[in-house]
């Protein structure tokens, strides 16, 4: 089980998207087809320095380009034991229905298959994001991905009367 690897992947909805991304990269790895290829969303397709700099594999699981694209080149000032735990405890797709509804029986049988809603929704870049102790951990790379803050939405729905709420999301 490749999740058991990333236990701090708890969450349901984030658990499919990735295992979905990692599949639909390895496929185009393993059997490198147009099919395949056209299939990955635009922003997981391969950058030019993962096609031609030798790096460490998992980077290439990332799903945010300019994140790729600076860690090919630094990969060596960031260990994997190092980014795993923040990366993978602040990663979210920002779901925003109950983490069951990712995923729906087919007919009759027991199996599970991706809601079709889910599959377009973790298919936008703009849906993923990382948290503030990602940014902290990690500075450099903050401003490669969408850092998503800690504040809760009801506090912002607190504001009135013209007072601004704080963005939920810093860049």
């Amino acid at each position: 089980d490749i999740l058991s690897n990333f236990p701090h992947i708890s969450a349901l909805p984030e658990q499919v998207a990735v295992l979905y991304m990692m599949f639909l990269v390895l496929r185009w790895q393993v059997q490198p087809t147009r099919d395949n290829y056209e299939r990955l969303p635009e922003w997981m397709t391969p950058r030019p320095s993962q096609l031609f700099t030798p790096h460490p594999a998992w980077l290439d699981f990332l799903p945010w380009p300019k994140m790729r694209d600076k860690l090919v080149s630094s990969y060596q000032d960031y260990a994997f034991e190092n980014w795993f735990i923040p990366y993978t405890s602040t990663l979210s797709v920002n779901w925003p229905y109950e983490p069951t509804d990712c995923l729906l029986s087919a007919s009759e049988s027991e199996e599970l298959i991706i809601n079709p809603v889910f599959e377009r929704h973790m298919m936008r870049l703009e849906n993923w994001s990382l948290g503030p102790a990602f940014a902290r951990a990690h500075p450099a790379m903050a401003s490669t991905v969408r850092i998503k803050s800690d504040q809760p939405r009801s506090l912002q729905a607190g504001f009135e009367h013209g007072a601004e709420a704080p963005d939920a999301f810093d860049q």
